[in-house]
């Protein structure tokens, strides 16, 4: 599935929202670098959709307990194969953060 990134709310840090006056957990997004599409890895069956998640890399295991399974443009044909169960291991696929 390609996006513009994805989005984890951090595991400690909080702050005011703008909108409510109200603490709230921190949002992150991620992305990959220089690339304006991520893709995600999911499946569809049966009319329903599920995004795979993965054990979080070091950009995301500081936020949060999980990620999804972030695919570079050039995987799209390994997740589409035989080999797809390869890609699980993310700790090398760099991601960009930004606080939201």
């Amino acid at each position: 599935m390609p996006t513009l990134g994805f989005y984890e709310p951090h595991k400690t840090e909080r702050a005011v929202s703008p909108k409510t006056g109200r603490e709230v957990k921190v949002q992150c997004a991620f992305g990959l670098p220089d690339n304006p599409v991520t893709f995600l890895g999911g499946i569809y069956e049966d009319g329903h959709f599920s995004i795979m998640t993965c054990e979080p890399n070091r950009w995301v295991r500081d936020v949060h307990d999980r990620m999804p399974l972030v695919l570079r443009p050039s995987e799209l044909g390994t997740w589409l194969g035989p080999r797809y169960a390869d890609l699980f291991d993310r700790r090398d696929v760099e991601l960009a953060c930004r606080v939201a």
